[in-house]
């Protein structure tokens, strides 16, 4: 039998309107229809565009997954997160959260999913001017939650010496702190986590993606982490959902990504010479697939390979070096990171002929005269 599945997002479609009249910054239609009413009289035509922040994503996440969404500004990743929160709806195609349906049934929503937004939302549901402690309990109670959660979040979240502190005081470290400790006062079947790291010191984030590990380890939450920081989503990622313009172009774990492109593994081989340097560089080179660095400084060699078998590269070295009479200082075996697997992705669509890196792509645009309605 297998795992419950928190989240099923079947062919979603999300597009949005913006108008633009002759030299203005264009505007999306919030209630913006009577202003460039006004201005089409004096400034004759306008454009309508339809542009397509999501584009058919379909994928599904099982309980206790944490799950990283990668891909660059515009492709999509904060607007997958907040259909799936009820935040806003879909254009067409369908999602549950949890068994909820996101259209039909997002006020019930809150109950089974969390929101972390990044750093700059935080000060939108807090009053700065207040303590932490005051910003959790007045949060538990508007939520119906009992108050004792909020000791254990500040004690997760290692906050409990700042609890009397006014939120204004806090560092940025512990503003990102502040925001997974309300997640953490309500336990949610599915956390949705948006950049919530962005501007903290790499010391404070290794802390808090350790407490992400335990939320979906320990608790059984199932974890949606959007970033476009690779670095990130290897150290708490099982496996990662990558978004292109909108669409989904890969979702596996990085291992099977890699194996899919044909990554190659990398050897990065320390020789100190008692032969020709150029001899030996050259017998290393014939046995690796690609010869990524070669440098030699005095009596020491340096060579990075590229290699589809580091097992066979690393053998022959060794006995290719000693045979010489040289001395092997140091040889390390590197496997394909993130970042090779993310490249290596946006250079296949690239290869192509699709755009990399567009923003929102333009579906339709409508030129017309501007009327009053």
């Amino acid at each position: 039998m297998g795992r419950e599945e928190v989240v099923v997002a079947e062919r979603l479609v999300k597009e949005y309107e913006s108008y633009e009249i002759k030299g203005f910054v264009p505007m999306t239609g919030f209630g913006l229809y009577a202003l460039f009413t006004v201005l089409g009289e004096k400034l004759g035509k306008y454009e309508r565009r339809v542009v397509r922040a999501l584009d058919g994503v379909s994928f599904k996440v099982t309980r206790g997954e944490v799950v990283g969404v990668l891909g660059p500004n515009g492709s999509g990743k904060t607007t997958l997160l907040k259909i799936l929160a009820g935040i806003t709806m879909p254009t067409r195609g369908r999602a549950e959260v949890a068994g909820l349906d996101v259209v039909r049934e997002h006020e019930k929503l809150p109950r089974v999913v969390t929101y972390v937004p990044g750093l700059a939302a935080v000060n939108l549901f807090v009053r700065p001017e207040m303590t932490v402690e005051w910003n959790l309990k007045r949060f538990a109670d508007l939520a119906g939650l009992p108050r004792e959660a909020v000791r254990e979040a500040l004690e997760l979240t290692e906050l409990a010496e700042d609890a009397h502190r006014r939120v204004y005081e806090l560092s940025t470290g512990k503003l990102a702190r502040l925001a997974i400790a309300f997640g953490l006062i309500k336990q949610s079947p599915l956390y949705l986590m948006d950049e919530p790291f962005s501007g903290v010191s790499p010391e404070v984030k290794v802390k808090l993606l350790e407490l992400i590990r335990k939320l979906a380890s320990e608790q059984g939450s199932s974890i949606l982490y959007a970033t476009h920081i690779l670095s990130e989503a290897e150290q708490v990622c099982s496996r990662v959902i990558v978004l292109h313009e909108g669409r989904v172009i890969a979702d596996d774990t990085p291992r099977n990504l890699a194996k899919e492109l044909e990554l190659m593994e990398s050897v990065d081989i320390e020789v100190k010479l008692f032969e020709g340097a150029e001899r030996v560089a050259r017998d290393l080179a014939e046995r690796a697939d690609r010869v990524l660095k070669v440098e030699v400084e005095g009596d020491t060699l340096r060579l990075t390979a590229a290699t589809r078998s580091s097992r066979d590269l690393v053998r022959y070295a060794v006995e290719r070096v000693h045979a010489g009479g040289n001395k092997l200082l140091y040889i390390r075996v590197r496997e394909p990171t993130l970042e090779d697997v993310y490249l290596a992705l946006l250079s296949k669509q690239e290869a192509s002929g699709e755009k990399v890196l567009a923003p929102l792509r333009v579906c339709y645009v409508f030129t017309g005269e501007v009327s009053r309605r």
